[in-house]
Parts: structure tokens; C-alpha cells; sequence
């Protein structure tokens, strides 16, 4: 089965259920998760609400690197053209997931839709099956709090969440999992 199934925290979900999970970002050549690809992998394992064990690695994505991506992410064509391509850092990145793909540790990203469908479609592209439970920082963010809006560091500045490289996919996964954090103890 090939599914992500988004779950919807709310109060009567039982903390227990999120005492370990793996916080996920990318960063990618644009916003189409059918065209575009992944040029950077960021994903940390939390358990009990601290940084366990991180995954990152750039990708060559085998394409131009629009001056918009540079221009939010810093990264440049010269940062990638050595980088691995998608399928050479498949296997790596599948470890570090473990049993994630087969519904047990759930996925936090904020604006899950965004990456969960790149993260579906880097997966079909390479024939993995998987059953994903993934969890959005964004729509618990906009659930919970009042805020003027729900960008990733509006709402890490709200709990005090420096986050170190904004629009970088290791610390914006880092920064998204203390976020999660963070929203589980309020909700």
C-alpha cells in the first residue's frame, strides 16, 4: 500500500503516541512535487522531545537550480553538482526512516502536505512501498495558537525556538520537531 496518512493531534490523543518520532523538511527545486525535485534532506529522530539522531544530505536534483531556491536557501549549482543523486542516497535515507514507512514512527513537518508529497513521490520514483503516518506543525499551530501568521519561525519564535539556518532543511526539521514538542505540551 502507498499512503500517507495525515493524523490530526488533538487533545484526546494520547502523548504516548508521539513519545519518538522523526521530524522531515526538504528543500527542493520548486513548489511542484510531480516536476520539481529534492535538493536537500533533513530529518531528525526525537524522542521525548530532544534531538536524538539527524539525517542530511544535499541531492543533485539532474536540473538547474532556479535563482529563487538560491536566493531562499543559500544553496547554489556548485553546492550540488558533486552532490549524490536521488537514487544514491535512497537506501541511507530508508534506514534512517526504519519502520516510519511502514506505519510505525509517525513524520512531523510543518506543511506536511508540502513535503509529504515530495517525500511520495521521491518513493514511487524509486518503486518503495510505504504506509506513512505524518503530522503537521502547521495545522496544530493553527489550531492552537493566535498568532498574525503560521510561517515555521513565527511559531518558533513564539515558544523561543531559535531556529540556526532558516530555509535549511536539517535545521528547519530540527526546528519543526521542537516545535511539535512544544505544541503537544499546549493542546
Amino acid at each position: 500500500m502507498e499512503r500517507i496518512q495525515y493524523i490530526r493531534i488533538v487533545k484526546e490523543t494520547p502523548d504516548e503516541a508521539f513519545r519518538r518520532f522523526i521530524a522531515l523538511d526538504f528543500e527542493t527545486t520548486g513548489l511542484s512535487p510531480a516536476k520539481e525535485r529534492i535538493v536537500e534532506i533533513g530529518a531528525v529522530l526525537f524522542q521525548d522531545g530532544s534531538p536524538e539522531k539527524e539525517f542530511s544530505v544535499l541531492v543533485n536534483p539532474g536540473r538547474a537550480l532556479p535563482p529563487i531556491i538560491t536566493a531562499i536557501t543559500g544553496l547554489t549549482a556548485e553546492d550540488l553538482q558533486d552532490a549524490p543523486q536521488e537514487e544514491e542516497v535512497l537506501s541511507p535515507f530508508l534506514s534512517f526512516l526504519g519502520d516510519a514507512l511502514s506505519g510505525g514512527t509517525p513524520l512531523v513537518a510543518h506543511n506536511a502536505c508540502f513535503d509529504g508529497s515530495f517525500l511520495k513521490n521521491y518513493l514511487l520514483r524509486n518503486h518503495v512501498p510505504f504506509d506513512i503516518r505524518m503530522c503537521d506543525t502547521l495545522w496544530m499551530a493553527r489550531r492552537v495558537l493566535s498568532l498574525p501568521n503560521y510561517k515555521q519561525d513565527t511559531v518558533a519564535a513564539h515558544f523561543g525556538i531559535v531556529n540556526r539556518k532558516s530555509h535549511r532543511a536539517t535545521s528547519d526539521a530540527e526546528t519543526c520537531g521542537k516545535i511539535f514538542s512544544a505544541l503537544l505540551a499546549i493542546r
